[in-house]
């Protein structure tokens, strides 16, 4: 792949660590995402651990904000 001056000779999916993958998978397992005019609504579900959201381990919450905000960035192609 040619990223400009940049040459990947790696496949990009090994960049993905199993924290990350487990993450995504664990954020589908606590929330739906559904289409409405005003954009992507976000319902939540059970939370991952015992008790509330501040229960809630700080990396695990954390990277639920950035799988949220990256998914809410994604542009459908017209």
């Amino acid at each position: 792949m040619n990223l400009g001056d940049i040459i990947l000779k790696e496949c990009p999916e090994s960049f993905i660590s199993d924290f990350s993958k487990q993450m995504i998978t664990l954020f589908h397992m606590c929330f739906s995402i559904l289409p409405t005019q005003g954009g992507l609504a976000f319902i939540g579900g059970p939370l991952p651990s015992p008790g509330g959201v501040w229960d809630q381990e700080n990396k695990v919450m954390e990277a639920f904000g950035v799988i949220k905000s990256e998914i809410q960035s994604m542009k459908p192609k017209d």
